[in-house]
Formats: C-alpha cells, sequence, structure tokens
C-alpha cells in the first residue's frame, strides 16, 4: 500500500483530449499559432502582452490570466508548422505546466487536434483538475474557431484574425 500511495503523491497525471477539426491543419495551425488570438482560444487567458504575428522558438511571451489579471510567463519551445507546438506556462512558483498542441491529418478529412497537457512544480496535482477542464473547453475553441476561418475562406491559413469567434 505505501508504494502505491508514494505512487499518487509524486506523480502527476498527463492530460490528453482529441477532437476532430472540419478544417485541414493549416487552418488550424493558423489559429493556435498567433498568440493575439489565444484569448478567444483559452478560457482563462485574457491576451497576451506584445504579441508577436505567430510563435517562434525561443519566445517568452506573458500572458494575461482571466478573471484574475496576473501576469503569466510563457515560454514558446516546440514550432513545428501545421504539426505541432509546444509551451511551457509558469503560473506561480512551483506551479506550472506544458502545454502541446499537435496537429494531425485526418484520413476522412480536416484534422486530429490533440492537446496534451503536463502539469508541473511541487503543487502540480493541485492544478490537474482545472487544468483538465480548461484544455476539454480550449480544444473545442480552437476547433470551432479554425472551422469558421476555413468554412469563412475556403482557405486554410487565410485567416490570422485575432479576433476569432
Amino acid at each position: 500500500m505505501l508504494p502505491l500511495l508514494r505512487l499518487l503523491l509524486t506523480t502527476t497525471p498527463r492530460i490528453r483530449h482529441e477532437v476532430r477539426v472540419a478544417a485541414p491543419p493549416a487552418a488550424v495551425w493558423d489559429v493556435v499559432s498567433r498568440p493575439a488570438s489565444w484569448s478567444a482560444l483559452e478560457p482563462f487567458c485574457g491576451g497576451v502582452e506584445r504579441a508577436p504575428g505567430q510563435v517562434a522558438p525561443g519566445q517568452h511571451l506573458v500572458a494575461v490570466g482571466r478573471p484574475l489579471r496576473l501576469r503569466v510567463p510563457v515560454d514558446v519551445e516546440d514550432v513545428d508548422p501545421e504539426e505541432r507546438l509546444g509551451v511551457t506556462v509558469r503560473l506561480l512558483p512551483g506551479l506550472g505546466h506544458r502545454l502541446e498542441h499537435r496537429l494531425l491529418p485526418s484520413a476522412t478529412g480536416g484534422t486530429r487536434l490533440i492537446v496534451e497537457a503536463q502539469p508541473e512544480g511541487v503543487f502540480a496535482r493541485a492544478l490537474a483538475l482545472p487544468l483538465w477542464a480548461a484544455t476539454a473547453v480550449g480544444a473545442r475553441m480552437v476547433a470551432r474557431a479554425a472551422t469558421a476561418a476555413y468554412r469563412e475562406t475556403g482557405r486554410p491559413g487565410a485567416g490570422g484574425n485575432p479576433s476569432l469567434p
């Protein structure tokens, strides 16, 4: 019993959500790769200060929380255009998470969007449930925004509108 208890107290879950998007990977990438649009895609993000047009590896961004207006460092680590975006979010000392969006072409057309999150730090277990909920909602918000932009323009990657639906 003691090893199981130790395992439960020392490990944190890896959170994973998968949604199907009725738009090609290029259209989904256009949505997730623009920090100015993140507030329309993430329930707890109120915006990104001095957001660049598109993400680049090594960028250090500052997101502003919602509803609390906390300034949160976001480090862009992995950028594979139209395939993968990985960032690390540092909420507070001892509390943060790694977030990854993977875009896979669907065999039936469109995109399989996989959003994975890994809570990190001393208080990671406390973050697991809110992070699970936020990534579930966020994945669906990305799917809706990418589909709407693709249907509106009919072209992948033609959006770039920071005020997504």
